[in-house]
């Protein structure tokens, strides 16, 4: 028997994608999500989506926007930082202003090589990607993630952070300056 999963009406449900690429249905932990998440709102096209890949969780928190969490202790390398890009393209959907925030632990190690190879060139995440807050909880993580958008400028704006807050303050006071011009 197949459950009919169009009328899910539980608020506090959300979406997986296995890494194996399935969908299915699971109760959310209670944790807060993001301030500007209208928890009222729920149908199938306005829930909230968690998607496992090997290095990082991506949630569709709102409207265009897009938690992306590194695993804690985990080695980032180019596979990994592809499985997440590909994961924001899928979420994109067409849709130009997607806003991204990106936390990295300061646990979190990373392979050089990822610092010299603009894994963005060439690929639709970036025409569908309008801000990107990474909040790197590390002096090391946020001094590598300055070095390579110096070195590897992108299309949409980027800011890095010592501080969650800080980097979904400027997250949301840059999509509110859109939205008012």
């Amino acid at each position: 028997m197949r459950a009919n999963t169009a009328k899910f009406t539980f608020p506090n449900a959300f979406r997986v994608r296995t890494p194996a690429g399935a969908d299915t249905f699971a109760a959310r932990k209670i944790r807060s999500v993001c301030t500007h998440t209208d928890r009222r709102t729920f149908s199938p096209e306005h829930m909230n989506e968690l998607i496992e890949t090997r290095q990082a969780t991506l949630e569709k928190t709102a409207d265009n926007v897009v938690e992306v969490r590194y695993k804690p202790g985990q080695i980032l390398d180019p596979a990994g930082l592809s499985d997440v890009l590909n994961e924001r393209e899928r979420l994109c959907g067409g849709n130009g202003s997607q806003a991204v925030l990106a936390v990295i632990p300061p646990d979190a190690d990373f392979q050089m090589v990822l610092m010299t190879t603009d894994h963005y060139k060439g690929r639709p995440v970036v025409d569908c990607t309008r801000f990107l807050a990474i909040s790197a909880s590390s002096v090391m993580h946020e001094r590598m993630a300055s070095l390579y958008f110096a070195y590897f400028p992108q299309k949409f704006h980027t800011a890095i952070f010592s501080d969650e807050a800080a980097a979904r303050e400027w997250l949301k006071k840059s999509m509110s300056g859109v939205s008012l011009s």
